[in-house]
């Protein structure tokens, strides 16, 4: 099965929120692997995705993050109910139209 969250990042508790509870509580038993969508339109859009990257790094049962295979989509480790879940943090610039790199 496939398991995606997005959510628009407005802020830190919106996107903490958005993998724990929501996402993490849409996984069963059997799930080990799922997708968190994560949409900026912060001008800043390297520094957005460090900064929010450190944030689902401080949920609960964090284990570590290695690169993923799309360059900017890390995999996030957790232990959840005794299994590891991976988590790709898929971070997607949505810039304003008509603002500094938008169309």
């Amino acid at each position: 099965m496939f398991i995606c969250e997005a959510k628009w990042a407005h802020d830190h508790d919106t996107i903490r929120k958005a993998l724990d509870p929501q996402l993490f509580g849409y996984l069963n038993v059997h799930d080990t692997s799922a997708v968190l969508l994560v949409l900026m339109r912060q001008k800043d859009f390297a520094g957005a995705c460090a900064t929010y990257q450190e944030v689902l790094e401080r949920v609960d049962g964090y284990q570590g993050t290695v690169p993923g295979p799309v360059d900017g989509w890390p995999l996030l480790e957790f232990l959840r109910d005794d299994r590891r879940v991976t988590v790709c943090a898929a971070f997607i610039h949505l810039p304003v139209p008509g603002s500094p790199g938008g169309e």
